[in-house]
């Protein structure tokens, strides 16, 4: 039986924490709760986090993206509206977060992964959703009716609480499109120009997707 890595060892050794990329174990299996006798660790622990997130110019991470089976999320993402000029954005450290609401209404999401690098996919994500969670110091918190990009990064991440992919929201035909073209690169049979992002077309295409989430990588 594998032994699973502790917030404690997160922060005593960060050097030896990295970035996981699927398909291992960990980013398919559901994290637990942190609990109150972690309360001690709960702010390195995110600190390693925003770390592995900047360095690989992520916007959002989660607990088991670095290997831990917590359920912390980190996402820090601000931009201007290219009309308006307006900003809009979310920095936000979650503890132990839920979604308790989320509307039937959808729309499209242009999504790729730091753990699942090179391949973005649309997926329809509900428009609104509300969220209650702890805050470092595990008092509760709460987003409420959250639009946009920050309501696709709040699904896209509690996503992988529960050992879901952004992929995991496609239809198993689409699903496995993404998979094979993953696949293609990991085996060299698709070599993408540097930095460049291959975009799987999906069926089912309701609406524009928000032009800020294709140039982001929704983690």
């Amino acid at each position: 039986m594998v032994k699973l890595m502790s917030m404690q060892h997160v922060v005593d050794h960060p050097e030896s924490v990295s970035l996981q990329i699927y398909p291992t174990k960990i980013l398919r299996s559901k994290s637990a709760e942190v609990l109150p006798s972690e309360k001690q660790y709960i702010g390195a622990t995110f600190d390693v986090m925003e770390r592995i997130m900047e360095d690989h110019n992520g916007i959002g991470i989660a607990a088991p993206q670095i290997g831990l089976s917590k359920q912390l999320v980190l996402i820090d993402f601000e931009y201007a509206d290219p009309n308006s000029g307006e900003k809009h954005g979310l920095k936000v450290r979650m503890v132990n977060p839920q979604i308790t609401d989320s509307s039937r209404e959808k729309e499209d999401s242009q999504e790729g992964c730091l753990s699942f690098p090179g391949v973005h996919a649309i997926v329809q994500r509900s428009m609104v959703v509300s969220v209650k969670y702890l805050n470092e110091n595990l008092e509760p918190c709460f987003i409420t009716n959250a639009t946009g990009l920050a309501a696709f990064c709040l699904q896209h991440e509690c996503g992988h609480l529960d050992g879901r992919m952004f992929f995991n929201a496609l239809s198993a035909k689409d699903k496995a499109s993404v998979l094979k073209t993953y696949r293609q690169i990991k085996d060299g049979d698709i070599i993408p120009e540097p930095g460049e992002i291959i975009v799987v077309e999906t069926a089912s295409i309701q609406k524009k997707h928000d032009p800020m989430a294709g140039n982001a990588a929704i983690t």
